[in-house]
């Protein structure tokens, strides 16, 4: 948006000044303009985001915009076109190197300006235009600060927001979803698998014999177990679009979207012999793993959870490392 408005402001502006008129500064006034699109081109490839380029961007404008200061000024010519391209430039600076950035450059800019005046004073029909320049600097730059300021405080306030949010939903030990956001992720697939007439199944599967994990090697390496436990699993179903989430202990939460039973059973298969055949973080385990595919519309999470959950138990009683 900021750049569409900009990039009217640069056509309306060499509409109203157009450079045949202005062969005292035309050089100042297209390298202006040149820069100001280079401006707003680097600005739609997003490479506002490193702050060296910002910073280097506000030193060409401030630059720009004080040898034009200067070429009108030697020339004793009308500032009224040039200002126009002092204060554009002076708030994209603003809009480049945020409030801090354009706030330093804003003050060079301004004292650069004085320092311009001093050295070669306009003649007094010339004196006005010129205040009324700087003092509309002064207004934009103040405007942009507060502007950008207040941008860049609801930018860290939205992005803290959302670290808090996330943070909420995973779990504190395997940094995959927690029971909370896995049973609304659960639900989600449910209503769109549901509303969209396409396949869903989940796994729940069980580390076998966790307990000894723990007595054995003590909880710290159990912590370790989990942690690798749920980063092989959402290495393994991540590609087809898996989302796996810890249900509780040593219980997780497979969802597989767009998948059959069929194919839903040959994943938890490769799932298993993924976990059977290499020691998850040193240790050598195996788990178990309950199949159940969504079956009809009215089928909800409750009676789905139900299935899987009573074919993880059937999996556990038929001797463990088993898909049911």
């Amino acid at each position: 948006m900021l750049a569409a408005i900009f990039l009217v402001f640069l056509v309306m502006c060499l509409w109203v000044y157009p450079p045949a008129s202005l062969s005292v500064f035309y050089g100042p006034l297209w390298m202006g303009g040149g820069l100001a699109a280079l401006t707003l081109t680097l600005g739609y490839w997003g490479i506002f985001r490193f702050r060296l380029i910002n910073i280097l961007l506000s030193v060409g404008i401030t630059g720009v915009l004080l040898y034009g200061a200067y070429v009108v000024l030697l020339h004793s010519a009308s500032p009224s076109s040039y200002l126009t391209w002092l204060l554009l430039g002076c708030l994209i600076i603003f809009v480049v190197g945020g409030a801090t950035i354009g706030s330093i450059f804003g003050l060079l800019l301004g004292a650069g300006l004085f320092a311009l005046t001093i050295t070669y004073p306009p003649s007094a029909d010339l004196v006005l235009p010129w205040m009324t320049g700087m003092v509309g600097m002064v207004g934009i730059g103040s405007v942009s600060y507060l502007l950008m300021r207040f941008i860049e405080d609801n930018i860290l306030l939205h992005a803290q927001t959302n670290d808090q949010l996330k943070a909420a939903r995973l779990d504190a030990l395997t940094g995959i979803y927690g029971r909370a956001a896995t049973e609304a992720e659960l639900r989600r697939s449910i209503e769109h698998a549901q509303k969209s007439n396409t396949p869903l199944s989940i796994l729940v599967t069980d580390i076998d014999h966790f307990k000894q994990v723990n007595d054995q090697h003590g909880h710290a390496t159990g912590d370790d177990v989990l942690r690798s436990f749920a980063k092989r699993l959402r290495r393994n179903v991540g590609g087809s679009g898996g989302i796996v989430g810890r249900w509780g202990g040593e219980e997780f939460l497979v969802i597989l979207p767009s998948m059959a039973r069929p194919d839903a059973f040959a994943m938890a298969e490769r799932l298993r012999h993924e976990v059977s055949v290499a020691p998850v973080a040193g240790i050598p385990i195996t788990a178990s793993f309950g199949l159940a595919s969504l079956r009809r519309s009215e089928d909800n999470i409750d009676q789905l959870f139900a299935r899987a959950d009573e074919r993880l138990y059937e999996a556990k009683n038929a001797g463990r490392n088993l898909v049911r």
